[in-house]
């Protein structure tokens, strides 16, 4: 199990807003892919959803667990292939 790390001091408010900011910005991926292709649009917000939040965590979490740590790993990695199909999908 890893150590946490200690002495990190924990902004909270400064976590909130940088998870607001990846679903604004998330969105407005979405907005921009939607008029080619709904389901490409979709897939493409979701996944940077899912990538800006896991970083975001992985970045600002002070003590993660390990079991945190393995997720924030595959969602970013599930994100990357969701942006990956949804982008294919909007260029068909």
């Amino acid at each position: 199990m890893a150590k946490p790390r200690e002495g990190r001091p924990v902004d909270e408010r400064k976590r909130l807003t940088l998870r607001l900011a990846v679903v604004a910005f998330g969105y407005i991926v979405y907005r921009l892919v939607e008029p080619a292709n709904l389901a490409g649009g979709l897939l493409v917000g979701l996944g940077v959803w899912l990538v800006g939040v896991s970083r975001v965590e992985r970045n600002l979490n002070p003590a993660p667990t390990e079991r945190q740590r393995t997720l924030q790993t595959v969602g970013t990695g599930v994100g990357i292939a969701m942006i990956a199909v949804g982008a294919g999908l909007a260029v068909i």
